[in-house]
């Protein structure tokens, strides 16, 4: 099990769970749904969470939950809801398959929040099939998961946001070619996402007014090795005084997991994420071919950390580029369907916004690797900006 189950687990810390049951009316009729990782399902984006396990143990704990109340989420974030709909996001129901996939209800920001908000869709019409920890390889699971959850039938408006967990899981090129790495990675993450674009243009169920798939750029990842969020400061593993981010993704605690949780299930689990260490594991293991990215000594002119971080950089441009080429790759798809005789109202947009997005040290979470809800909304407000210029937003 990998480290990101810790943060799965206090992400649905207090949520209800429901599996489906065949022949029974499908839970979730989304007007738009997102496919994709971490930063899709808005995971650690609240200010009170930290990386230490005692903290963790308490969001788990009957009547010690840390998670935020409503009045600590953003004045924009409480004005758009009406008091029936708080009780959604404070309580929000789920819905898993037999294969445990996570489909969310709500979340409280990016797509599903403010961009499915701004165009009318009510609290119960964004469904989320993103999930914390997955890369483009599982978007296709996603598909399913959703069209299992809403018998077959497609949303308005699809989105696809996979942001650094393919980075993550193969790293930045750094000991390959740079054409061998761009032509590989290009193929393998535009796959990927095209097996799951088909997957859903074949199998939903389209709507009166057909269905609009839009696939956003990925994020500048080489951003969290930059001095900007190397110096941003947390509170972490029970520490008294805050720590940079660069010392998080390397402080090795000596409290032990066995001490610090008490709650039986969660201490295995813990446990089991942790790789079999004994204690909660450094910030680095997050993504570690990335964050073990560093400058010595706290050296950010050093030739060698430089280097890597333009490395990082130029990845992430890669798979911009493999982006563009999914898109493409889907209209062509949709164009054979279509001199077959097999028309599909299926409309393939590229959103490439998000590429262009530099984030603040509090515009990061306390994890110093996902985005705090202020990260979030400048996300979300970008994509709205860009889907407004283009005419692309359902009319209210």
């Amino acid at each position: 099990m990998k480290l990101w189950a810790i943060v799965q687990l206090s992400v649905w810390a207090s949520l209800v769970y429901a599996a489906p049951e065949s022949g029974k009316t499908p839970l979730l009729k989304p007007k738009l749904a997102i496919l994709g990782d971490s930063i899709s399902t808005a995971a650690l984006s609240y200010e009170s969470f930290r990386w230490d396990a005692a903290h963790i143990d308490a969001a788990f704990t009957a009547n010690k939950r840390s998670w935020p109340k409503w009045e600590s989420y953003s004045k924009r974030f409480q004005d758009a809801f009406p008091e029936a709909e708080r009780k959604i996001i404070e309580a929000p129901g789920r819905a898993y398959s037999p294969t445990m996939m996570l489909i969310r209800l709500i979340t409280p920001t990016i797509e599903g929040y403010l961009v499915g908000r701004s165009q009318g869709f009510a609290a119960t019409e964004v469904g989320v099939a993103a999930e914390v920890g997955n890369y483009s390889g599982q978007a296709a699971a996603q598909v399913q998961q959703l069209l299992l959850v809403t018998g077959n039938k497609a949303p308005q408006q699809l989105f696809v946001f996979f942001t650094g967990n393919d980075l993550c899981r193969n790293g930045f090129g750094a000991d390959k070619e740079e054409k061998a790495y761009e032509k590989e990675m290009v193929e393998e993450y535009s796959e990927n996402l095209m097996k799951a674009i088909r997957l859903f243009i074949d199998k939903a169920e389209l709507p009166k007014d057909g269905t609009d798939i839009f696939v956003l750029n990925h994020l500048d990842i080489s951003q969290l090795v930059d001095k900007t969020i190397l110096n941003k400061k947390v509170h972490a593993f029970g520490e008294k005084e805050a720590m940079s981010c660069r010392e998080f993704r390397f402080f090795e605690t000596k409290k032990k997991i066995a001490d610090e949780v008490k709650n039986p299930l969660l201490k295995q689990v813990v446990s089991l994420a942790a790789k079999g260490t004994t204690t909660l594991p450094p910030g680095k293991n997050l993504c570690p071919r990335i964050l073990n990215v560093t400058p010595p000594e706290g050296d950010i002119t050093n030739e060698k950390y430089l280097k890597q971080v333009a490395q990082v950089k130029a990845a992430s441009l890669v798979y911009q580029k493999a982006t563009e080429a999914t898109v493409e790759k889907a209209k062509s798809y949709l164009s054979d369907l279509d001199d077959k005789g097999v028309k599909k109202d299926v409309r393939v947009h590229h959103l490439e916004s998000p590429s262009d997005l530099q984030f603040d040290e509090d515009e990061v979470a306390n994890d110093c690797f996902h985005l705090s809800l202020k990260g979030q909304e400048k996300v979300a407000d970008t994509v709205l900006a860009e889907m407004r210029r283009r005419k692309l937003l359902v009319e209210k």
